[in-house]
């Protein structure tokens, strides 16, 4: 189990990119993370932050080459099941900002996986394209969140079931800040 206290936190941010990114070209590993420093120093350092990483979830998690690096399929990713539960609602034959009766287990699953902006309080330093990716990617989490729990208000109002939208209307303005406004008006 890879602990934040006891593992380099360029290793937790390469977990990170790697269980969003899935599968990455080292060079472009090294970019994100090393900008500042000379390629082959920054190579150097993606190895040992590799062998980190290795250490804290097991190596059988990992797969690297010289040019990629990947997360094996077996790695559990809840940003790929709040992606793959929303495109499901979008397969109704409906328009993507409208809700059928079918959209609303999905959308209550979605919802139940948003708990807040992604690596919230968690920084590096030295790596602003690493910050800039992960700043980028909240807000856009943020933004597909507050319209799921939107959906799943207007889903629940047309069904009669107002207690159950109030409180997804609630849920997405204290869940998405940034985007309650849109939620609630």
């Amino acid at each position: 189990m890879l602990r934040y206290g006891s593992t380099p936190a360029k290793a937790i941010a390469l977990l990170a990119y790697l269980a969003v990114q899935r599968d990455v070209i080292r060079e472009g590993l090294a970019a994100v993370f090393w900008a500042e420093s000379a390629s082959d120093r920054a190579r150097a350092t993606l190895r040992r932050t590799l062998s980190a990483l290795r250490a804290g979830v097991g190596s059988e998690m990992i797969t690297a080459d010289r040019n990629r690096i990947a997360l094996t399929e077996r790695f559990w990713v809840g940003t790929d099941e709040f992606e793959s539960t929303l495109a499901t609602t979008m397969s109704h034959g409906h328009d993507s900002s409208d809700v059928c009766p079918n959209c609303i287990p999905d959308l209550e699953r979605a919802t139940s996986l948003y708990r807040g902006d992604f690596l919230v309080g968690f920084s590096i330093r030295d790596a602003p394209e690493f910050e800039d990716w992960a700043r980028n990617l909240a807000e856009s989490f943020r933004i597909r969140a507050g319209e799921a729990f939107n959906r799943l208000a207007i889903g629940g109002a047309a069904a009669g079931q107002y207690a159950e939208a109030i409180a997804a209307a609630r849920d997405g303005a204290t869940s998405t800040h940034s985007t309650s406004r849109r939620i609630v008006s």
